[in-house]
């Protein structure tokens, strides 16, 4: 849950957008953006693949900001 004043938006007419699919291109800007340091994700919690049980648990429990990654072991 995230208390928002809504009246943030309306008196400094902002537009907030949400969508579940992406206009092409999208994902390669923001990554863009994210290499050139312009924009930096929150990350809530990083797990091993190993942990991945416990990722989820983390996950299902919606106590977090940010996102939770689940990485790859190096070899």
């Amino acid at each position: 849950m995230v208390d928002f004043d809504l009246r943030k938006l309306i008196y400094r007419d902002l537009q907030m957008t949400g969508a579940t699919v992406a206009p092409a291109g999208t994902f390669e800007r923001v990554l863009g953006y994210i290499e050139s340091k312009r924009l930096r994700p929150v990350l809530a919690e990083t797990y091993p693949l190993k942990e991945l049980a416990k990722a989820q648990q983390s996950f299902m429990k919606k106590n977090y900001v940010g996102n939770i990654v689940v990485t790859m072991e190096s070899q």
